[in-house]
């Protein structure tokens, strides 16, 4: 039987990270893409499509996302929320200074946010 996980099909395409493997089209949990065949001595993997002639082209990588950016923007929409949820409240108790409040607590948010 053919060891599924080994088997790949060959490129003549040289590896950028070593300059001396070849990439191999492999398969993975996400589905395909192509690795160094001088693995594991190099780790160069990367995703790639398939021209119109079959070629393989290499997509570049995507650039990382810091965690901070990822808490800030769910923080500012968690945020966004509350406001709306606030409003309805306040709407619904008959509160007639709710726009003065959330007002104030918006301001508040936003000279925060600048300083962050």
């Amino acid at each position: 039987m053919e060891n599924v996980k080994r088997a790949g099909e060959q490129t003549e395409i040289v590896c950028p990270k070593c300059g001396e493997g070849h990439l191999i089209v492999r398969i993975g949990k996400a589905g395909s893409f192509v690795g160094c065949s001088k693995f594991p001595t190099c780790t160069f993997t990367s995703n790639f499509t398939r021209a119109e002639d079959g070629a393989i082209v290499l997509q570049a990588a995507e650039e990382p996302t810091l965690l901070d950016e990822k808490m800030s923007a769910m923080w500012q929409n968690r945020y966004a929320v509350l406001v709306g949820v606030l409003a309805c409240l306040f709407h619904a108790l008959g509160i007639q200074n709710a726009s003065t409040f959330i007002g104030q607590l918006q301001n508040s948010h936003a000279h925060y946010a600048a300083e962050n």
